[in-house]
C-alpha cells in the first residue's frame, strides 16, 4: 500500500505545484503556467490509454518499471531546464508515465489480495486519499523553508522509493514463481 501512497503523492505534488513552478521558477506568465498544466493531463489521459492497450500483452510489473523509467526520464527535464517549452515536454514525458502508476499498483497491489480484495481496495483507496490530502502541504512547507525547486527534489526521492518498492517486489514475485 505504501506504493501507492507515494505514486498518488508524485502525481498530486505536480498537479497541484507544477503551475506555480512554471510561474515561479521558469518565468511564465500566470495564465500561461495554468495552461501549460493541461499537458500533464493530456499526459494523463494518453498515458493511461496506452497503458491500459500495453496492459494485455505486457505484465503489470513490467509496465510499471516502464512507467517508472517514463517519469525518471520526464521529471528531471521538467524540473531542472530553464527553458520553458523543455520543462513542458519534461511535464508531458513524465505525465505519461506517472499516469500509470496507480492503475498497474492497485492492480497489482488487488492481485496479492487473495481472500479479502474489498477490504484491500478499500484500504488503498484511503491510503490514496491521505496521500492527496497530504502530500501538496508537505511539498509546500518544504517550499516555505526552502523554495519551490527545492521542494521538487522530494519527488525525485518518491521516484527512487516507488522504483525500489517495485524491484524489490517483482525479486520477491519471481522468487515465490520459480519455487
Amino acid at each position: 500500500m505504501s506504493g501507492l501512497k507515494v505514486s498518488v503523492s508524485i502525481e498530486y505534488c505536480l498537479f497541484f505545484w507544477g503551475a506555480d513552478f512554471l510561474e515561479t521558477t521558469i518565468g511564465l506568465v500566470k495564465s500561461h503556467a495554468a495552461s501549460a498544466m493541461s499537458v500533464f493531463v493530456l499526459a494523463g489521459f494518453i498515458g493511461r490509454v496506452l497503458g491500459s492497450r500495453l496492459s494485455r500483452r505486457i505484465q503489470s510489473e513490467t509496465l510499471l518499471l516502464g512507467a517508472i523509467a517514463l517519469a525518471f526520464v520526464g521529471f528531471p527535464i521538467f524540473w531542472l531546464a530553464a527553458f520553458a517549452p523543455l520543462n513542458i515536454i519534461g511535464l508531458l514525458i513524465a505525465g505519461l508515465g506517472i499516469a500509470n502508476f496507480y492503475p498497474l499498483i492497485l492492480s497489482l497491489a488487488l492481485g496479492t489480495a487473495e481472500t479479502q480484495p474489498d477490504l484491500a481496495a478499500a484500504n488503498l483507496s484511503v491510503g490514496a486519499g491521505v496521500a492527496v490530502f497530504i502530500s501538496p502541504f508537505i511539498l509546500g512547507w518544504i517550499a516555505d523553508q526552502l523554495a519551490l525547486k527545492a521542494a521538487f527534489g522530494i519527488v525525485i526521492l518518491m521516484l527512487v522509493a516507488i522504483a525500489m518498492v517495485s524491484l524489490f517486489t517483482n525479486h520477491l514475485t519471481n522468487r515465490r514463481s520459480t519455487k
